[in-house]
């Protein structure tokens, strides 16, 4: 009986677990119908919005080209460094 009841328990979970796979799977679906073909009437972009991505997708790009260049200043001024110390004990 204990059986029964913990098989009939699993089973209920997995049917849904099934159920919202499908559901899952239908509503990415439809989202991909939405942006597929040239026809652009089901699609809802706010032009703002998407204003504000790129204007912020921008700084992005811009802040991670100032850290790679800064990063590089860095590494370059402990090379310099390192030469004059190098040069400084030779020199004494």
């Amino acid at each position: 009986m204990i059986k029964y009841v913990r098989g009939t328990i699993k089973i209920q979970h997995e049917e849904e677990i099934k159920q919202k796979a499908s559901q899952e799977e239908q509503f990415i679906n439809e989202e991909k119908s939405k942006y597929e073909g040239d026809d652009s009437s089901k699609q809802e972009l706010n032009h703002e919005k998407l204003k504000i991505a790129q204007v912020i997708d921008r700084e992005q790009r811009m802040n991670k080209m100032w850290e790679q260049e800064d990063e590089n200043d860095e590494e370059s001024d402990q090379e310099e460094t390192k030469g004059r110390g190098a040069q400084d004990r030779k020199s004494k």
